[in-house]
Parts: structure tokens; C-alpha cells; sequence
């Protein structure tokens, strides 16, 4: 196994590690935390539980989407949007900082220029790997440790994850609001579960066109 494998084995050991520990205790307890009606009626206590969660996903199986979700039924559309970014923003900024100062350490040194990188994994995975993976678990951390690891320019990587966070935060919102205000919280923290699946399989399709299309 090459340097460069080892490094992205290492990377995707990160969330898959801590999902296969206590992801099984871990999330049925956020859930049961985010369904209880205590939570949901003490607002400043909420809103600082959802950014540490959100935050915390980097290297712990939090459940992001229903955590969205909660904090669209506690704070509406538009506060729970922008807590729900916020707290996205936060854990990516985390992750792609840590990878990024550890990089030196992990791989001895950056053998190749941080745009060839880009335009390897660009051309498997597509241009909007990066957007694509945010809403889908593990892809989404390893995806961001990933270009902090290879030094993917800050400037690129915002421009791409903080415009999908926003996306996947005012979807989260509005199902959360809705799900609030028809009395269905429960149902919908129980969907958003599901969206990431349908987000993976989304990107199983993708990577695998882009596999027989470079073959064929």
C-alpha cells in the first residue's frame, strides 16, 4: 500500500472508527436528548446543543440532519437555518484545519501540488464531490479531512461547503418547521434520518457513471 493510500485509510478511520464503537448508543441517546419536549423549551440551552453536536460530528456519529431538523421546529425557518449552518460551518472548519496542520505530520510531505490533488479526485469523483458528500455521513467528514490533508485551498473549499451547508441547513429547517407546526416532530426527526441515504445513493450513482464512463 502506497503513502498516499495509508494516509486516506487513516483519514476514513477517523469517523468510521467512533461510528462502529458507540455509534449504536450514541445516537438513539441525541435523539431521545432532541425528541424530549425539555429541550425544545429552554432555547438558549437548544441552541448551544446544537452547535456542540454539529460541531462534534466531525469526530463523533452525531445525527446532523435531525439535529437540523430540531432546530428548525424550536427556532422556525430561519433561526434554525442559521444555527443549523453555523454549527455545519464549525465542523468543517475544524475538520479541514486539523487534517490540514497535522498533513506535514501524517505524510511526511505534500508530494504533489495541492491543484493536482483536486483535478485526481476530480476526475472520480466529479467536481462537486466535495458539495455532494457534506449531506451524507462519514463521505461528509472524510471529505473534509481529506482536502484539509491535501491542502485544497481555503478559498475553493468555502466557496463549495459553505454553499452546500446552507442548502442542506434551510432543507433541515423547513422540515423541521413544518414537522413543528403539523405536530409530526417525532415523524420528521425520524425521516431526515433517511436523507443521507438518499443522499449516498445519489453519489453511489455518480461515482459509478463517472467509473464507466472513464472505461467504456
Amino acid at each position: 500500500m502506497t503513502k498516499d493510500l495509508r494516509i486516506v485509510a487513516l483519514i476514513l478511520a477517523v469517523p468510521i472508527i467512533p461510528f462502529l464503537l458507540c455509534g449504536w448508543y450514541l445516537e438513539p441517546q441525541i435523539m431521545a436528548l432532541i425528541e424530549g419536549a425539555w429541550l425544545r423549551q429552554n432555547g438558549w440551552i437548544a441552541a448551544t446543543a446544537g452547535l456542540v453536536l454539529l460541531l462534534l460530528d466531525i469526530l463523533l456519529p452525531v445525527p446532523s440532519s435531525a439535529v437540523g431538523t430540531f432546530l428548525g421546529a424550536v427556532f422556525g425557518v430561519a433561526g434554525g437555518a442559521a444555527l443549523t449552518w453555523a454549527g455545519l460551518n464549525l465542523g468543517a472548519v475544524a475538520g479541514y484545519e486539523l487534517a490540514r496542520s497535522c498533513s506535514a505530520w501524517w505524510s511526511g510531505s505534500v508530494s504533489q501540488p495541492a491543484f493536482q490533488r483536486v483535478r485526481q479526485l476530480n476526475q472520480t469523483f466529479g467536481g462537486g464531490a466535495l458539495a455532494v458528500c457534506r449531506g451524507i455521513p462519514v463521505l461528509a467528514e472524510a471529505s473534509v479531512l481529506l482536502a484539509g490533508m491535501y491542502r485544497f485551498p481555503r478559498w475553493q473549499f468555502w466557496s463549495i461547503v459553505a454553499p452546500a451547508n446552507l442548502g442542506l441547513a434551510v432543507a433541515y429547517a423547513v422540515l423541521g418547521a413544518m414537522a413543528y407546526q403539523a405536530n409530526w416532530l417525532p415523524l420528521a426527526l425520524g425521516l431526515s434520518l433517511g436523507l443521507p441515504v438518499v443522499g449516498l445513493w445519489l453519489f453511489s450513482r455518480r461515482y459509478s457513471a463517472n467509473l464507466n464512463s472513464r472505461y467504456d
